[in-house]
């Protein structure tokens, strides 16, 4: 074994002066602790830790594996997660107990002032345990979900205890939520390598016979508010009809991507513009749409589930996915929503900016 000990709570001199470096200097042969030796130098607590190690009789190569899984790959699905990294080493940290929590460093003998209680008969692998059946039991992106959460748990915790800052739980989870959704939604989008190939892309005209509805949305992570704008354009490129709505109560930025869906929809549907093609920057949203799921149990699912009715009104109806370069219209037009105080309707461009960028769109070559 060619690992170094290295632990906070280790005598550093005593191991010097027994010229132990590594942890093969603690074996007498191989797969065969040096008992004498080990509880000469560790703590009781150490040493039995220590010995309680399996070992293997032969002559084998070192490997990392985890404990609480019989195949060893509990870390595999754990790295897979998709969440930010800050939370992933978090949640890592927890694993491997090193968290400065007043029960772990009481438990390493640091002196606090700090007299909150914690109970020393809950021991570390409960928590391990637990996760272990998690991992086993939930999906890749339950998983993550649940990993996020705790993370940010921690995070309020850290908040309470340090900032004097608190906030209701329901609060502190609808939060959690919107930034997770923020992040996969980002980084659901093209990658670096595309976006290059993506900046020529340009608005197209749909067939003859057909019109074509662009949509957007805007949120604001802060403010949990935002707006969505939707144009109507025939062949030519003719606006015919468009839309500005301010949106509250948004939890992530593709939930105001598909309400600006179901909003265009349902003008579409009202004032009769069809047949047509639906087009929308959010690749998430696009993909979602035309995944033909009956159910859909994700936070926005109910909201797909709609947007799926009305497509069904409208049999053909195919759902595009374009880059923001080639989606410019409803993209000012959902900023533009942002500001207003109610909800505005079109069916002539109503001011210059909308007019040039509708005209750019068509000069674009």
């Amino acid at each position: 074994m060619e690992e170094y000990i290295f632990h906070k709570r280790s005598d550093t001199r005593k191991l010097c002066l027994a010229k132990v470096r590594k942890v093969n200097d603690l074996l007498v042969a191989t797969g065969v602790w040096n008992v004498p030796l080990i509880n000469r130098l560790f703590s009781e607590e150490e040493a039995e830790a220590i010995m309680a190690m399996p070992l293997s009789r032969r002559n084998v190569v070192d490997r990392l594996v985890w404990k609480l899984s019989r195949d060893g790959k509990f870390s595999k699905k754990f790295w897979k997660v998709d969440i930010p990294n800050k939370a992933k080493i978090h949640m890592w940290r927890v694993c491997l107990d090193i968290l400065p929590y007043v029960g772990n460093l009481a438990t390493r003998r640091v002196i606090l002032d700090s007299q909150v209680c914690y109970n020393p008969q809950i021991e570390h692998g409960d928590v391990l345990s637990w996760l272990n059946r998690c991992a086993q039991s939930l999906s890749l992106t339950q998983f993550g979900e649940l990993l996020f959460l705790l993370w940010g748990v921690w995070k309020e915790r850290n908040d309470r205890v340090w900032n004097q800052k608190r906030r209701e739980a329901g609060d502190v989870c609808l939060g959690l939520i919107s930034r997770l959704q923020e992040f996969r939604f980002h980084n659901s989008k093209p990658s670096r390598s595309r976006s290059a190939s993506l900046r020529a892309v340009r608005w197209v005209a749909p067939p003859a016979g057909f019109l074509k509805i662009n949509v957007d949305g805007a949120f604001h992570h802060q403010t949990r508010a935002g707006g969505l704008g939707f144009v109507i354009r025939n062949e030519w490129g003719t606006l015919l009809a468009g839309g500005a709505c301010p949106l509250q109560g948004l939890i992530s930025p593709e939930h105001a991507e598909v309400l600006a869906c179901q909003h265009a929809l349902e003008f579409a549907r009202n004032y009769g513009f069809a047949p047509a093609i639906l087009e929308t920057d959010a690749m998430e949203v696009q993909r979602q749409l035309m995944a033909c799921s009956s159910t859909n149990t994700f936070a926005l699912g109910r909201i797909y589930e709609d947007v799926g009715v009305l497509l069904d009104f409208q049999p053909g109806m195919q759902v595009c996915y374009v880059g923001r370069s080639g989606n410019m219209v409803a993209h000012q037009l959902a900023t533009r929503a942002c500001g207003l105080g109610e909800a505005q309707f079109y069916f002539t461009a109503p001011d210059q900016f909308l007019i040039a960028a509708v005209i750019a769109d068509l000069c674009i070559v």
